[in-house]
C-alpha cells in the first residue's frame, strides 16, 4: 500500500493545493484545484479548467467529482465525472485530464502551474511587499489559505 492509497480528506486536499469554497445550499465546502493555465495553448485563464470535488453527503467516505470551467467568468459549467474514495483516484483523474505527472510542489494557490510557473512564484513569496501583505489579515476569508477569495455579488 502506498503513501498515495489513503482516504480522501480535507487535510488531504488543503496538503496539495486544493482551495475550498462554501456559499449558501451548497451543501459544504466545495475544493478545487485549477489547471486551465498548464498548458502553453488553447486556454486563455487559469479557471478556464478544474477539477472539483466535494462529499457526497457529510457522513460519507464518497465524494462527486466534477470537470468544472468557468470559461470568461460567466457562470460555472459542471460535468460531473464519477464518485470517488481514493487519493490514487482523484490523483488519476487530474493526471488524465492535464497529461502531467502528479506533483503536489506545482500546485500553488489552488492551481496546478508548470514548472517554470511555480519556480517563479516560490522565489517571489519572500519579498517584502508578500510577506507584509501575508502578515495582516484583515478579512476572515483570508486567515484560512485554503480558502478562495469570495465571490463579489453585484445587486
Amino acid at each position: 500500500m502506498s503513501a498515495l492509497d489513503g482516504l480522501i480528506t480535507e487535510e488531504w486536499l488543503k496538503s496539495v493545493g486544493f482551495r475550498w469554497d462554501e456559499w449558501e445550499r451548497s451543501g459544504g465546502k466545495h475544493w478545487t484545484l485549477w489547471f486551465g493555465d498548464v498548458q502553453h495553448k488553447g486556454l486563455s485563464s487559469f479557471e478556464d479548467l478544474g477539477i472539483e470535488v466535494c462529499r457526497s453527503r457529510p457522513d460519507s467516505a464518497e465524494w462527486s467529482c466534477w470537470l468544472r470551467s468557468d470559461c470568461s467568468h460567466k457562470y460555472a459549467r459542471f460535468i460531473h465525472l464519477r464518485y470517488i474514495t481514493e487519493q490514487r483516484e482523484l490523483i488519476a483523474v487530474v493526471q488524465a485530464l492535464t497529461g502531467f505527472s502528479w506533483n503536489p510542489e506545482n500546485h500553488l494557490y489552488g492551481s496546478i502551474r508548470r514548472p517554470e510557473q511555480a519556480k517563479y512564484i516560490r522565489e517571489t513569496e519572500d519579498r517584502l511587499d508578500r510577506r507584509v501583505m501575508k502578515g495582516s489579515k484583515w478579512a476572515e476569508h483570508e486567515k484560512d489559505e485554503s480558502q478562495m477569495r469570495p465571490e463579489v455579488r453585484k445587486p
